[in-house]
């Protein structure tokens, strides 16, 4: 026979996939390697796409887009140095009267926990009788104290933290000048009309939605904040400890799920130092818990309703995700990148799939 039997066809090939599999993992590598170096760029981008149309509306009224970006920005810094300079003392004495505090108050944190060693001894002793083996005395409880962190370190970092927040401001500010023209500019470098369209679509469904979003959060975070401390102040907290923690509290809901979980934590630790009695003290906490549940099952539904529905499982390994790589940072821009994120494909071809994944 002159003629050969033909080769069999090769298996399908997915070089796509991988490469995008690839391409992922870079990305993220690169996140984490360089985390000192995007944190500030993408905080200040955020901060800039946030502002940016407040700058536009101060353009309407005539007012230079230098002068209105300086406005905005030194306003916004203003309002943080005022804000620290009201809480540093309260924060301060926390920071020296809580270790100390905490271990006279040991025997309400072991009140509250004495329930559940009960519990966890009765299952090992259960275990261990069914295992045949004589039950094990438990170990004795030892407490290790923190040791307390020297002024050295303090000093030595507080420098690097001015750079950082002087490097976020600096570039938050330039991002609102030039950014517009930026954004400009490398549209024009696309190939063709229409993704300069598209692209500008998205740029500009970005800027509103991100911008509503934050700011709409930032103002149920304030209200949240604002109910938590005049509950504290109620249930007998000092005003300057009561607007302490409302803040923290505020600045906490930033971050879903992880945010009033650590709140929840640290208001407990408030009451055990502040009252005696343990009744009391657990209405610190349950107070926050009430407010909490109505912030988060009533007025933001309503006020968000379901433009930003976003699955909580995504949700929740998105921020679990960006905060081991970035920390407290990836915990609060982990959502506003996730919004981006769905907005971008929502409006790319091939990549709707991915928006519809994330809808809750």
């Amino acid at each position: 026979m002159s003629g050969q039997a033909p080769a069999p066809a090769a298996g399908p090939r997915q070089p796509g996939a991988l490469a995008g599999t690839l391409l992922v993992l870079a990305l993220l590598y690169t996140a984490w390697a360089a985390s000192s170096l995007l944190i500030p760029i993408v905080l200040a981008m955020f901060l800039g796409l946030i502002a940016n149309p407040i700058v536009r509306g101060l353009q309407k009224l005539w007012i230079p887009r230098w002068l209105g970006a300086l406005g905005v920005v030194i306003g916004g810094v203003a309002a943080a140095v005022l804000l620290a300079s009201v809480l540093v003392r309260p924060a301060a004495e926390w920071v020296r009267q809580a270790p100390s505090e905490i271990r006279q108050h040991a025997p309400k944190l072991r009140a509250l926990t004495k329930p559940f060693e009960e519990a966890n001894r009765a299952a090992s002793e259960s275990l261990s009788q069914l295992a045949g083996q004589a039950p094990q005395a438990p170990s004795p409880v030892q407490i290790v104290e923190p040791a307390p962190s020297g002024l050295w370190s303090v000093l030595s970092g507080t420098p690097i933290t001015l750079a950082s927040v002087g490097a976020i401001v600096l570039l938050a500010y330039f991002f609102l000048l030039y950014g517009e023209n930026l954004q400009r500019r490398a549209i024009t470098l696309l190939p063709d009309r229409a993704k300069q369209r598209v692209t500008v679509e998205i740029l500009r469904t970005i800027e509103s939605e991100v911008s509503r979003y934050v700011l709409t959060i930032t103002v149920i975070n304030i209200g949240l904040g604002a109910a938590t401390a005049a509950a504290l102040w109620g249930l007998g907290l000092k005003p300057g400890d009561a607007l302490l923690w409302g803040t923290v509290v505020g600045l906490l809901n930033y971050a879903p799920y992880f945010g009033p979980l650590v709140g929840t934590i640290a208001l407990t630790l408030v009451g055990m130092v502040a009252f005696k009695e343990l009744g009391q003290a657990l209405l610190v906490p349950a107070a926050y818990l009430a407010i909490n549940l109505v912030e988060s099952q009533l007025v933001t539904p309503i006020v968000l309703g379901r433009r930003m529905a976003i699955s909580p499982l995504i949700l929740l390994l998105w921020l679990m995700l960006w905060g081991w790589l970035w920390g407290v940072a990836g915990l609060l821009l982990a959502v506003p990148m996730l919004v981006t994120f769905k907005i971008v494909s929502a409006r790319i071809d091939g990549w709707q799939g991915w928006a519809q994944v994330m809808e809750d």
